[in-house]
């Protein structure tokens, strides 16, 4: 459960968002992509969960990834980016079930192909860090 006060709160998800951007430890980057579902309301994790969606080169942060946005629910933005991932060979079919279980149509495509956003820094595999 994800602490009640403000600060708190967004210092333990930019917490997570270390250990999910630390390229020498799968495992706790596994674990932290799971456990930012509830830190979602912040835009860098929100950011952070679609990225590791899209491009993670890891298939067990992808879907600790997806799990938590399950867990944090619909919104226009994770609709997009599940529609986006139904052809994905790893995350197809689990995306195209949460869609379902959220009442969005798997079918509709999304609005615009999502490239990875390595270009914003935030790829986890590229060594950067979340900004502060």
């Amino acid at each position: 459960m994800a602490p009640d006060d403000p600060a708190t709160r967004r210092a333990a998800g930019r917490g997570l968002l270390t250990a999910l951007h630390d390229p020498e430890e799968d495992l706790v980057r596994e674990y932290a992509a799971g456990a930012l579902g509830p830190y979602a309301d912040d835009p860098a994790v929100d950011q952070a969960l679609t990225t590791a969606l899209r491009s993670d080169e890891e298939p067990l942060v992808r879907d600790n990834a997806l799990a938590a946005v399950e867990e944090v629910g619909p919104s226009d933005a994770r609709t997009d980016v599940l529609r986006a991932l139904v052809q994905d060979p790893g995350l197809g079919r689990a995306a195209a079930r949460i869609l379902t279980a959220w009442g969005r149509n798997p079918d509709t495509p999304a609005p615009s192909p999502l490239s990875p956003a390595t270009e914003s820094g935030n790829c986890p595999r590229s060594g950067s860090r979340p900004s502060s």
